[in-house]
Protein backbone atom coordinates (compact mmCIF):
# COMPACT_ATOMS: atom_id res chain seq x y z
CA UNK A 1 0.00 0.00 0.00
CA UNK A 2 1.33 3.72 -0.83
CA UNK A 3 0.41 7.50 -0.34
CA UNK A 4 -1.78 8.51 -4.27
CA UNK A 5 -2.09 11.78 -2.73
CA UNK A 6 -1.57 13.97 0.84
CA UNK A 7 -3.13 17.17 1.58
CA UNK A 8 -2.80 19.05 5.03
CA UNK A 9 -4.23 22.54 6.33
CA UNK A 10 -3.94 24.73 9.54
CA UNK A 11 -1.69 22.18 10.81
CA UNK A 12 1.64 22.62 12.89
CA UNK A 13 2.76 25.18 10.33
CA UNK A 14 1.37 24.36 7.50
CA UNK A 15 -1.60 26.70 5.95
CA UNK A 16 -2.59 24.66 3.06
CA UNK A 17 -0.29 21.65 0.75
CA UNK A 18 -1.21 19.23 -1.52
CA UNK A 19 1.12 16.67 -2.36
CA UNK A 20 0.32 14.58 -5.44
CA UNK A 21 2.53 11.05 -5.12
CA UNK A 22 1.03 8.73 -7.45
CA UNK A 23 4.29 7.47 -9.22
CA UNK A 24 6.51 8.95 -7.49
CA UNK A 25 8.95 6.87 -5.33
CA UNK A 26 11.45 9.59 -3.67
CA UNK A 27 9.44 12.78 -2.95
CA UNK A 28 11.62 15.70 -2.11
CA UNK A 29 9.85 17.87 0.07
CA UNK A 30 12.17 21.76 -0.15
CA UNK A 31 11.94 24.95 1.45
CA UNK A 32 14.34 27.27 3.61
CA UNK A 33 14.16 26.94 7.63
CA UNK A 34 11.09 27.75 9.39
CA UNK A 35 8.79 27.35 6.51
CA UNK A 36 6.81 24.42 6.97
CA UNK A 37 8.51 21.12 5.65
CA UNK A 38 8.79 19.22 9.16
CA UNK A 39 5.64 20.71 10.03
CA UNK A 40 4.01 18.60 6.66
CA UNK A 41 6.49 15.53 7.14
CA UNK A 42 5.22 15.90 10.79
CA UNK A 43 1.62 16.10 10.07
CA UNK A 44 1.73 13.05 7.30
CA UNK A 45 3.41 11.06 10.22
CA UNK A 46 1.10 11.88 12.71
CA UNK A 47 -2.42 10.93 10.90
CA UNK A 48 -0.93 7.48 9.78
CA UNK A 49 0.58 6.16 13.15
CA UNK A 50 -1.34 8.31 15.59
CA UNK A 51 0.27 8.88 19.29
CA UNK A 52 1.40 5.18 19.97
CA UNK A 53 3.13 4.84 16.78
CA UNK A 54 4.98 7.86 16.24
CA UNK A 55 8.42 5.93 17.09
CA UNK A 56 11.57 8.37 18.36
CA UNK A 57 8.65 11.59 17.49
CA UNK A 58 7.17 13.18 20.02
CA UNK A 59 3.23 13.57 19.23
CA UNK A 60 2.20 17.24 19.40
CA UNK A 61 0.22 18.65 22.44
CA UNK A 62 -1.53 20.81 19.69
CA UNK A 63 -1.48 19.95 16.28
CA UNK A 64 -4.00 23.08 14.90
CA UNK A 65 -2.06 25.65 13.62
CA UNK A 66 -2.36 28.83 16.32
CA UNK A 67 -5.04 30.97 15.81
CA UNK A 68 -7.20 28.80 13.72
CA UNK A 69 -10.72 27.15 14.39
CA UNK A 70 -10.19 24.31 12.17
CA UNK A 71 -7.32 22.18 10.22
CA UNK A 72 -7.39 18.79 8.46
CA UNK A 73 -5.14 16.05 6.81
CA UNK A 74 -6.18 13.66 4.13
CA UNK A 75 -4.50 10.98 2.79
CA UNK A 76 -5.48 8.77 -0.06
CA UNK A 77 -4.07 5.81 -0.15
CA UNK A 78 -4.24 2.75 -2.71
CA UNK A 79 -5.33 -0.28 -1.72
CA UNK A 80 -4.40 -3.23 1.05
CA UNK A 81 -4.99 -6.67 0.73
CA UNK A 82 -4.24 -7.10 4.54
CA UNK A 83 -7.61 -5.10 4.81
CA UNK A 84 -9.48 -6.66 2.38
CA UNK A 85 -10.00 -3.12 0.59
CA UNK A 86 -8.20 -3.69 -2.68
CA UNK A 87 -9.79 -0.39 -4.23
CA UNK A 88 -8.09 2.60 -2.51
CA UNK A 89 -8.48 3.66 1.18
CA UNK A 90 -8.76 7.30 2.61
CA UNK A 91 -7.31 8.44 5.79
CA UNK A 92 -8.80 11.81 7.85
CA UNK A 93 -7.46 13.45 11.03
CA UNK A 94 -9.68 16.79 11.67
CA UNK A 95 -9.20 19.25 14.49
CA UNK A 96 -11.56 21.69 16.00
CA UNK A 97 -10.84 24.29 18.69
CA UNK A 98 -13.58 24.56 20.46
CA UNK A 99 -15.07 27.88 22.22
CA UNK A 100 -12.95 26.89 25.58
CA UNK A 101 -9.88 26.90 23.96
CA UNK A 102 -9.67 22.85 23.60
CA UNK A 103 -8.75 21.28 20.58
CA UNK A 104 -10.24 18.00 20.09
CA UNK A 105 -9.02 15.58 16.81
CA UNK A 106 -11.27 13.35 15.30
CA UNK A 107 -9.46 9.91 13.72
CA UNK A 108 -11.32 8.29 10.36
CA UNK A 109 -10.28 5.52 7.97
CA UNK A 110 -13.01 5.02 5.25
CA UNK A 111 -12.76 2.38 2.16
CA UNK A 112 -13.29 3.23 -1.55
CA UNK A 113 -17.01 3.40 -0.82
CA UNK A 114 -17.19 5.96 1.77
CA UNK A 115 -17.74 3.40 4.52
CA UNK A 116 -15.81 3.62 7.60
CA UNK A 117 -13.75 1.47 9.59
CA UNK A 118 -15.25 0.76 13.17
CA UNK A 119 -11.52 1.04 14.96
CA UNK A 120 -9.89 3.45 12.65
CA UNK A 121 -6.55 3.55 14.58
CA UNK A 122 -6.61 -0.26 15.14
CA UNK A 123 -7.37 -0.89 11.38
CA UNK A 124 -4.31 0.93 10.40
CA UNK A 125 -1.48 -0.25 12.69
CA UNK A 126 -2.12 -3.61 11.27
CA UNK A 127 -0.34 -2.18 8.60
CA UNK A 128 2.85 -1.17 10.74
CA UNK A 129 5.62 -2.68 13.12
CA UNK A 130 7.77 0.46 13.96
CA UNK A 131 5.45 3.38 12.26
CA UNK A 132 7.49 6.10 12.23
CA UNK A 133 10.75 4.97 10.79
CA UNK A 134 13.17 7.35 9.71
CA UNK A 135 16.12 5.60 8.10
CA UNK A 136 18.15 9.17 8.01
CA UNK A 137 17.27 9.13 11.68
CA UNK A 138 18.43 5.59 12.17
CA UNK A 139 21.85 5.80 10.67
CA UNK A 140 22.63 9.09 13.14
CA UNK A 141 21.27 6.77 16.11
CA UNK A 142 23.93 5.22 18.43
CA UNK A 143 25.18 1.67 18.30
CA UNK A 144 23.03 0.40 21.06
CA UNK A 145 19.84 2.39 20.04
CA UNK A 146 20.39 0.88 16.46
CA UNK A 147 20.81 -2.39 17.90
CA UNK A 148 17.79 -2.20 19.58
CA UNK A 149 15.82 -1.25 17.01
CA UNK A 150 16.45 -4.04 14.76
CA UNK A 151 15.66 -6.52 17.49
CA UNK A 152 12.03 -4.60 17.20
CA UNK A 153 12.35 -5.56 13.38
CA UNK A 154 13.28 -9.16 13.33
CA UNK A 155 10.87 -10.01 16.67
CA UNK A 156 14.10 -11.11 18.59
CA UNK A 157 13.45 -11.05 22.08
CA UNK A 158 16.88 -10.63 23.55
CA UNK A 159 16.34 -9.17 26.73
CA UNK A 160 16.33 -12.77 28.61
CA UNK A 161 19.93 -13.13 27.80
CA UNK A 162 20.76 -9.66 28.46
CA UNK A 163 19.14 -9.96 31.84
CA UNK A 164 20.86 -13.31 32.91
CA UNK A 165 24.19 -11.74 31.32
CA UNK A 166 23.77 -9.05 33.91
CA UNK A 167 22.83 -10.99 36.61
CA UNK A 168 25.69 -13.89 36.10
CA UNK A 169 28.36 -11.54 35.36
CA UNK A 170 27.48 -9.39 38.60
CA UNK A 171 27.55 -12.70 40.22
CA UNK A 172 30.68 -13.91 39.30
CA UNK A 173 32.04 -10.08 39.86
CA UNK A 174 30.72 -10.79 43.61
CA UNK A 175 32.89 -13.74 43.56
CA UNK A 176 35.55 -13.23 42.13
CA UNK A 177 36.50 -10.27 44.46
CA UNK A 178 35.43 -12.38 47.38
CA UNK A 179 38.16 -15.12 45.95
CA UNK A 180 40.84 -12.05 45.87
CA UNK A 181 39.99 -11.59 49.24
CA UNK A 182 40.52 -15.27 50.52
CA UNK A 183 43.48 -15.85 47.91
CA UNK A 184 45.21 -12.59 49.85
CA UNK A 185 44.19 -14.16 53.28
CA UNK A 186 45.84 -17.48 52.36
CA UNK A 187 48.88 -15.87 51.10
CA UNK A 188 49.35 -14.20 54.60
CA UNK A 189 49.20 -17.51 56.33
CA UNK A 190 51.64 -20.29 57.12
CA UNK A 191 51.20 -23.69 56.57
CA UNK A 192 53.42 -26.04 59.44
CA UNK A 193 54.29 -29.35 58.28
CA UNK A 194 55.33 -30.39 61.33
CA UNK A 195 52.80 -29.97 63.38
CA UNK A 196 49.86 -33.12 63.99
CA UNK A 197 46.42 -32.92 62.87
CA UNK A 198 44.95 -32.12 66.30
CA UNK A 199 45.72 -29.69 69.08
CA UNK A 200 47.17 -31.25 72.18
CA UNK A 201 44.76 -31.84 74.88
CA UNK A 202 47.03 -30.64 78.24
CA UNK A 203 44.41 -31.59 80.52
CA UNK A 204 45.20 -35.16 79.10
CA UNK A 205 48.52 -34.42 79.44
CA UNK A 206 48.25 -32.95 83.27
CA UNK A 207 46.49 -36.88 83.88
CA UNK A 208 49.35 -38.73 82.85
CA UNK A 209 52.10 -36.73 84.84
CA UNK A 210 49.45 -37.05 88.16
CA UNK A 211 49.35 -40.91 86.79
CA UNK A 212 53.15 -40.70 87.07
CA UNK A 213 53.78 -39.17 90.04
CA UNK A 214 51.38 -41.43 91.77
CA UNK A 215 53.30 -44.30 90.29
CA UNK A 216 56.99 -42.82 91.38
CA UNK A 217 55.45 -42.03 94.86
CA UNK A 218 54.53 -45.83 94.93
CA UNK A 219 57.75 -47.16 93.41
CA UNK A 220 59.79 -44.91 96.07
CA UNK A 221 57.67 -45.86 99.09
CA UNK A 222 58.92 -49.83 98.06
CA UNK A 223 62.09 -48.54 97.61
CA UNK A 224 62.11 -47.60 101.12
CA UNK A 225 60.57 -50.08 102.47
CA UNK A 226 63.45 -52.22 100.46
CA UNK A 227 66.10 -50.03 102.64
CA UNK A 228 64.55 -50.68 105.67
CA UNK A 229 64.50 -54.18 105.59
CA UNK A 230 68.12 -54.18 104.60
CA UNK A 231 68.66 -52.12 106.95
CA UNK A 232 66.95 -54.78 109.69
CA UNK A 233 68.89 -57.40 107.75
CA UNK A 234 72.18 -55.86 108.33
CA UNK A 235 71.69 -55.43 111.87
CA UNK A 236 70.23 -58.88 112.35
CA UNK A 237 73.14 -60.04 110.73
CA UNK A 238 75.67 -58.24 113.62
CA UNK A 239 73.64 -59.80 115.77
CA UNK A 240 73.58 -62.77 114.43
CA UNK A 241 77.18 -62.73 114.50
CA UNK A 242 77.80 -62.00 117.93
CA UNK A 243 75.40 -64.16 119.04
CA UNK A 244 77.39 -67.02 117.18
CA UNK A 245 80.38 -66.31 119.39
CA UNK A 246 77.84 -67.11 122.03
CA UNK A 247 75.98 -69.61 120.86
CA UNK A 248 76.11 -71.98 123.31
CA UNK A 249 74.60 -69.60 125.18
CA UNK A 250 72.28 -68.17 122.48
CA UNK A 251 71.31 -71.39 120.71
CA UNK A 252 67.80 -70.76 121.36
CA UNK A 253 68.05 -67.10 120.04
CA UNK A 254 70.33 -67.92 117.22
CA UNK A 255 67.51 -70.38 115.68
CA UNK A 256 65.34 -67.64 116.16
CA UNK A 257 66.89 -64.91 114.76
CA UNK A 258 67.65 -67.01 112.01
CA UNK A 259 64.00 -67.38 111.41
CA UNK A 260 63.35 -64.12 111.83
CA UNK A 261 65.74 -63.55 108.79
CA UNK A 262 64.67 -65.82 106.88
CA UNK A 263 61.36 -64.33 107.28
CA UNK A 264 63.18 -60.71 106.59
CA UNK A 265 64.63 -62.43 103.45
CA UNK A 266 61.51 -63.89 101.76
CA UNK A 267 59.50 -60.30 102.42
CA UNK A 268 62.74 -58.42 100.50
CA UNK A 269 62.50 -60.88 97.62
CA UNK A 270 58.89 -60.47 97.84
CA UNK A 271 59.08 -56.63 97.81
CA UNK A 272 61.86 -56.90 94.90
CA UNK A 273 59.55 -58.77 92.77
CA UNK A 274 56.65 -56.59 93.52
CA UNK A 275 59.13 -53.72 92.33
CA UNK A 276 60.44 -55.10 89.46
CA UNK A 277 56.99 -55.65 88.22
CA UNK A 278 56.42 -51.86 88.52
CA UNK A 279 57.47 -49.97 85.30
CA UNK A 280 59.73 -46.72 85.65
CA UNK A 281 57.80 -43.96 85.00
CA UNK A 282 60.35 -40.94 84.78
CA UNK A 283 61.52 -41.12 81.46
CA UNK A 284 57.62 -41.08 80.81
CA UNK A 285 56.76 -38.00 83.28
CA UNK A 286 59.75 -36.41 81.57
CA UNK A 287 58.26 -36.23 78.33
CA UNK A 288 55.11 -35.43 79.58
CA UNK A 289 56.42 -32.79 80.98
CA UNK A 290 58.29 -31.82 77.75
CA UNK A 291 54.76 -31.89 76.09
CA UNK A 292 53.61 -29.69 78.26
CA UNK A 293 55.89 -27.09 77.52
CA UNK A 294 55.59 -26.86 73.71
CA UNK A 295 52.24 -27.65 73.77
CA UNK A 296 51.11 -23.96 73.00
CA UNK A 297 53.48 -23.69 70.28
CA UNK A 298 51.86 -27.12 68.58
CA UNK A 299 48.80 -25.77 69.23
CA UNK A 300 49.08 -23.04 67.87
CA UNK A 301 50.40 -24.50 65.04
CA UNK A 302 47.41 -27.20 64.60
CA UNK A 303 45.45 -24.51 64.73
CA UNK A 304 46.84 -22.19 61.90
CA UNK A 305 46.54 -25.01 59.87
CA UNK A 306 42.99 -25.65 60.43
CA UNK A 307 42.34 -22.01 59.08
CA UNK A 308 44.86 -22.79 56.11
CA UNK A 309 43.16 -26.03 55.15
CA UNK A 310 39.84 -23.93 55.64
CA UNK A 311 40.68 -20.85 53.43
CA UNK A 312 42.35 -23.41 51.08
CA UNK A 313 39.05 -25.65 50.81
CA UNK A 314 36.95 -22.01 50.33
CA UNK A 315 39.21 -20.31 48.07
CA UNK A 316 39.05 -23.57 45.71
CA UNK A 317 34.90 -23.79 46.19
CA UNK A 318 35.28 -19.85 45.30
CA UNK A 319 37.26 -20.70 41.77
CA UNK A 320 35.05 -23.48 40.95
CA UNK A 321 32.16 -21.02 41.54
CA UNK A 322 33.60 -18.63 39.28
CA UNK A 323 34.43 -20.79 36.39
CA UNK A 324 30.74 -22.02 36.65
CA UNK A 325 29.86 -18.81 35.92
CA UNK A 326 32.68 -18.15 33.67
CA UNK A 327 31.08 -20.92 31.66
CA UNK A 328 27.67 -19.82 31.42
CA UNK A 329 28.51 -16.64 29.70
CA UNK A 330 29.62 -18.47 27.42
CA UNK A 331 26.91 -20.45 26.95
CA UNK A 332 24.34 -17.22 27.26
CA UNK A 333 26.85 -15.45 24.54
CA UNK A 334 26.15 -18.58 22.33
CA UNK A 335 22.63 -18.97 22.90
CA UNK A 336 22.16 -15.03 22.18
CA UNK A 337 24.16 -15.88 19.09
CA UNK A 338 22.97 -19.16 17.76
CA UNK A 339 18.62 -16.81 17.71
CA UNK A 340 20.62 -14.05 16.22
CA UNK A 341 22.30 -16.19 13.53
CA UNK A 342 18.94 -17.74 13.05
CA UNK A 343 17.16 -14.26 12.33
CA UNK A 344 16.06 -13.12 8.46
CA UNK A 345 18.60 -10.59 8.09
CA UNK A 346 17.34 -7.42 5.67
CA UNK A 347 21.08 -6.44 3.92
CA UNK A 348 23.03 -9.44 3.60
CA UNK A 349 26.13 -9.49 6.28
CA UNK A 350 24.54 -7.57 8.79
CA UNK A 351 24.99 -9.12 12.47
CA UNK A 352 23.97 -7.98 16.19
CA UNK A 353 26.58 -7.78 18.82
CA UNK A 354 25.89 -6.39 22.44
CA UNK A 355 27.49 -3.07 21.09
CA UNK A 356 25.50 -2.49 18.29
CA UNK A 357 25.04 -3.51 14.50
CA UNK A 358 27.91 -5.17 12.81
CA UNK A 359 28.09 -5.41 8.72
CA UNK A 360 30.63 -7.29 6.84
CA UNK A 361 32.40 -7.80 10.42
CA UNK A 362 33.21 -4.18 11.39
CA UNK A 363 31.02 -2.07 13.01
CA UNK A 364 28.05 -0.54 11.29
CA UNK A 365 29.54 2.94 11.88
CA UNK A 366 32.73 2.26 10.24
CA UNK A 367 30.83 2.06 6.85
CA UNK A 368 30.67 4.94 4.57
CA UNK A 369 27.87 8.03 4.85
CA UNK A 370 26.15 6.41 1.74
CA UNK A 371 26.64 2.85 3.05
CA UNK A 372 25.19 3.60 6.75
CA UNK A 373 22.05 5.09 4.18
CA UNK A 374 21.15 2.80 1.84
CA UNK A 375 21.40 0.11 4.92
CA UNK A 376 19.09 2.22 6.99
CA UNK A 377 16.82 2.67 4.16
CA UNK A 378 17.04 -1.63 4.00
CA UNK A 379 15.82 -1.61 7.01
CA UNK A 380 12.97 1.29 7.18
CA UNK A 381 11.76 -0.73 4.06
CA UNK A 382 11.77 -4.59 6.19
CA UNK A 383 9.72 -2.81 9.02
CA UNK A 384 6.91 -1.41 6.55
CA UNK A 385 6.39 -4.18 4.52
CA UNK A 386 2.60 -3.58 4.17
CA UNK A 387 2.62 0.26 4.00
CA UNK A 388 5.71 0.73 1.89
CA UNK A 389 6.61 4.38 3.10
CA UNK A 390 9.83 6.26 4.63
CA UNK A 391 9.77 9.60 5.94
CA UNK A 392 13.14 11.70 6.45
CA UNK A 393 13.91 14.68 8.34
CA UNK A 394 17.18 16.49 7.58
CA UNK A 395 18.56 15.30 4.43
CA UNK A 396 19.66 18.20 3.53
CA UNK A 397 23.01 16.20 3.86
CA UNK A 398 22.50 14.07 1.20
CA UNK A 399 24.57 14.30 -2.19
CA UNK A 400 23.01 14.08 -5.65
CA UNK A 401 24.61 10.44 -6.27
CA UNK A 402 22.98 9.42 -3.07
CA UNK A 403 20.21 10.48 -3.74
CA UNK A 404 20.04 8.85 -7.72
CA UNK A 405 21.26 5.71 -5.86
CA UNK A 406 17.88 5.68 -3.59
CA UNK A 407 15.55 6.27 -6.05
CA UNK A 408 16.73 3.55 -8.01
CA UNK A 409 16.45 1.44 -4.79
CA UNK A 410 12.82 2.61 -3.94
CA UNK A 411 11.73 2.15 -7.41
CA UNK A 412 13.16 -1.60 -7.50
CA UNK A 413 11.29 -2.58 -4.30
CA UNK A 414 8.31 -0.31 -5.21
CA UNK A 415 8.51 1.88 -1.85
CA UNK A 416 7.88 5.94 -1.66
CA UNK A 417 10.29 7.91 0.80
CA UNK A 418 9.27 11.44 1.60
CA UNK A 419 12.44 13.46 2.20
CA UNK A 420 13.07 16.51 3.92
CA UNK A 421 15.87 19.02 2.56
CA UNK A 422 16.58 22.84 2.75
CA UNK A 423 16.95 24.53 -0.90
CA UNK A 424 19.42 27.64 -0.94
CA UNK A 425 19.56 27.64 -5.05
CA UNK A 426 17.13 27.63 -8.09
CA UNK A 427 18.96 24.20 -8.80
CA UNK A 428 17.86 22.69 -5.56
CA UNK A 429 14.67 23.91 -5.65
CA UNK A 430 14.22 22.54 -9.14
CA UNK A 431 15.36 18.60 -7.78
CA UNK A 432 12.39 18.71 -5.49
CA UNK A 433 8.70 17.11 -6.07
CA UNK A 434 7.60 20.54 -4.13
CA UNK A 435 8.60 23.17 -2.48
CA UNK A 436 6.96 24.95 0.32
CA UNK A 437 7.42 28.83 1.90
CA UNK A 438 5.12 30.27 4.39
CA UNK A 439 2.96 27.11 5.18
CA UNK A 440 1.93 26.47 1.42
CA UNK A 441 3.28 24.70 -1.78
CA UNK A 442 4.76 26.98 -3.75
CA UNK A 443 2.92 27.62 -7.00
CA UNK A 444 0.06 25.36 -6.12
CA UNK A 445 -3.46 26.03 -5.33
CA UNK A 446 -5.27 25.39 -2.61
CA UNK A 447 -6.49 21.86 -1.67
CA UNK A 448 -10.31 21.31 -2.40
CA UNK A 449 -12.77 21.97 0.15
CA UNK A 450 -10.17 23.73 2.56
CA UNK A 451 -11.04 27.58 1.55
CA UNK A 452 -13.66 28.08 3.88
CA UNK A 453 -12.92 25.37 6.80
CA UNK A 454 -12.17 28.00 9.22
CA UNK A 455 -16.03 29.39 8.80
CA UNK A 456 -17.88 26.04 8.94
CA UNK A 457 -16.03 25.50 12.67
CA UNK A 458 -17.60 24.32 15.34
CA UNK A 459 -18.44 27.36 17.83
CA UNK A 460 -19.67 25.25 20.55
Amino acid sequence: MKIISYEAHNVLGVKNIRFDMEGRHLFLVGGRNFQGKTSALTALVMTLCGKSGMGTKEYPAIALREGQKKGKVTIHLTGSAELHENTGLTAELTLRRKASGVVVEEFRLLDSTGEEAPEPRKTLQRLFQLKAFDPLEFERMKPKEKASCVQQMLGLDLSKYDKEHNKVFEERTAVGRDGKKLAAQLEGMTKHKDAPAEEVKVSDVLAEITKCDEAIAARKKKQEEILDLEEDASNMTEAAAELVREIEKLQTKLKETQQDIKKDNDAKARVAAELAEMPDMSDELASHKEAIASAEGTNRKVRENQAYDKLDKELKESRGQWQKLTDRLKEIAEERADEVASADWPIEGMELQEDGLVWNGLPFEQASTSQRIMASVAVGMRLNPELRLLVCEHGSDLDLDTLDVLDAILKEHDYQMVVETVTRTKADEERCAVVIADGEVVGATKALGTEDADDSADEE
